[in-house]
């Protein structure tokens, strides 16, 4: 799986990910209210990487958690090559962080450890963790309505949407589309995908853009 904000970001990552051997891509289109879909990937998206195997690229536009960035960094994936490391130098930890050092380098006293749990002060005495500015970053830049943009480049409706668009060159008319829209839970979506992900439908597909 590979989390982008939106198309351009595609763009760029397809020509690497070419040179590292996936020969099909995709893309899991759904928005904010697709609710079973959101739902399932807070903890699917680790699992769909897996099963997805490693001739096909799925790309998703999801706010990534923490433990999707502990998840890639442990496995040395190429999402973490791509974009983990420069999210992680360039993000509002990075610059938090920074702040804070400054703060230890000028005042006595003051030591910051697991930074994530942090409390911070805004205006007039209020109070949220460091962990949820990180988090309402990562959601604003990788807001899941570009869903709705991104199936009007594939000549796709609105009502198309979830679904799973299979390419094997971004800007190509050739495309192959799932529909996701008749999975009612969490349960039903992940054996569907287990089921996809091995069947020959799927490889089959693969077949075809060699």
């Amino acid at each position: 799986m590979y989390i982008v904000p939106g198309l351009d970001d595609v763009k760029i990552a397809c020509i690497t990910l070419k040179v590292r051997g996936i020969e099909l891509f995709g893309f899991l289109l759904y928005a904010d209210t697709d609710h079973v879909l959101v739902e399932y990937m807070q903890d699917g998206i680790f699992e769909l990487d897996q099963i997805t195997g490693d001739k096909c690229a799925v790309f998703v536009i999801e706010p990534p958690s923490k433990r999707w960035f502990s998840y890639v960094k442990k496995k040395q994936h190429l999402w973490w090559d791509m974009y983990g490391k420069g999210a992680e130098k360039s993000s509002l930890v990075a610059k938090l962080n920074e702040s804070l050092n400054n703060m230890e380098s000028k005042f006595s006293g003051i030591s910051i450890s697991e930074n994530s749990n942090c409390q911070i002060v805004i205006g007039d005495g209020n109070i949220t963790g460091l962990g949820h500015l990180i988090q309402e970053e990562y959601n604003t830049i990788h807001d899941r309505q570009e869903a709705l943009n991104i199936a009007k480049h594939f000549g796709l409706g609105y009502s198309s949407l979830p679904c799973i668009v299979f390419f094997k060159e971004l800007d190509s008319n050739e495309i192959f589309v799932k529909h996701l829209g008749n999975y009612q839970d969490r349960e039903s979506i992940k054996y569907y995908f287990r089921e996809f992900f091995e069947s020959s439908e799927f490889i089959n597909l693969l077949k075809a853009v060699k």
